[in-house]
């Protein structure tokens, strides 16, 4: 799989300078190759996303540099195309590798479509919905990444933010379509959170002042029964799996006073944030005590206290802001949980099923 992602990256160029004969005879080639059909639905995404960042690209340039002479258009035109694709098919092949570790390698394929109905957050799901969380989360980090990624190379922002969209919307539906073909089976409820956290990924790369107000945060602590799980695993994949550790994740949706404006956004209250999250415990890894937390949070605006206490024009400073935006720190978050399972309401410090009161 990975293989073949590297050949459709290496030809990428060849088939947007030719055109559409060469495509044509780039599909007759896999049409021809003895590979799972799920790897042609995913090539012919591939080459939609990598259509859309050619004429993105060259709209782009005719834009800028339309007073320039046809030489240096081609030569800018080649500074930003050969990056964009390097970054689209690193970003290809990154997540099916670690797919193949994370999942299938596990799984295997049955080589026939399977659709499979989850339950979202129901208590009969594996994970008690907290891998829809994960989607809704990953998808909108992923997405803000390659916004940035994008914008590195010198992509104006909206079209940053279209290429960015359409990349990560063909990864997690090809990686669904994968799963389509192994025990697990595609899910539409994957596909709409990828959506809903693409949808917010959008909104704050686009819309500053929505940035400012609104944000989704992750927690991780690695639990005690994923390590003894995975004691036997090489140092690599335990790691690399520690995806699948649900019972050492929360997840946060946050609402930033700093983002109001007004007197509140210049008042102490910058400094705090409050919103929703969401865990659960003994779904995976599987255990004897199920939990679905929901609840409410009050925390720390770690970015803000950074920038106000440091200069926020030191990198180590700004880069250690942007990860405080993302990732919830334990102690740093009081929450207050209600547990679906058990009927019980729980005061925790931000570590997931760690550090807890139960009353």
């Amino acid at each position: 799989m990975v293989d073949c992602v590297f050949f459709n990256v290496l030809i990428l160029s060849e088939i947007l300078e030719v055109g559409d004969q060469v495509r044509r005879g780039y599909i007759y080639c896999l049409c021809q190759m003895k590979f799972p059909k799920f790897c042609l639905y995913i090539f012919l995404c591939l080459l939609i996303l990598v259509s859309n960042i050619s004429g993105a690209l060259n709209e782009e340039i005719l834009t800028v540099h339309k007073s320039k002479k046809e030489t240096s258009k081609k030569e800018n035109k080649d500074d930003h195309l050969l990056p964009a694709i390097l970054i689209t098919g690193g970003a290809v092949g990154t997540i099916l590798a670690l797919g193949t570790v994370w999942w299938w390698d596990r799984s295997g394929f049955t080589g026939k479509w399977k659709m499979k109905r989850e339950g979202f957050f129901s208590n009969k799901t594996y994970s008690g919905g907290a891998d829809k969380a994960g989607h809704f989360y990953a998808s909108y980090v992923e997405f803000r990444t390659m916004v940035s990624m994008y914008e590195l190379i010198g992509i104006k922002h909206d079209n940053a933010l279209l290429l960015s969209g359409l990349a990560i919307f063909v990864l997690s539906t090809g990686i669904e379509m994968i799963d389509a073909f192994t025990p697990y089976g595609f899910s539409y409820e994957d596909v709409v959170f990828n959506a809903f956290g693409l949808g917010l990924g959008y909104f704050t790369e686009k819309y500053p002042k929505f940035d400012s107000l609104i944000g989704l945060r992750w927690s991780y602590f690695p639990s005690s029964r994923y390590l003894e799980m995975e004691k036997e695993t090489s140092f690599v994949k335990k790691y690399i799996r520690l995806i699948n550790d649900y019972n050492g994740m929360m997840f946060f949706l946050d609402v930033k006073f700093a983002g109001m404006g007004g007197r509140i956004s210049n008042s102490v209250l910058k400094y705090f944030l409050f919103g929703i999250n969401y865990n659960t415990i003994d779904y995976s890894p599987s255990g004897d005590n199920k939990q679905r937390n929901l609840g409410f949070h009050i925390g720390l605006n770690v970015p803000v206290i950074l920038k106000s206490i440091f200069n926020k024009n030191n990198w180590a400073v700004r880069s250690s802001s942007t990860f405080a935006k993302f990732y919830a720190f334990p102690f740093t978050n009081l929450l207050f949980q209600y547990d679906f399972d058990n009927k019980k309401m729980k005061l925790n410090f931000g570590i997931a099923g760690r550090i807890q009161i139960t009353f």
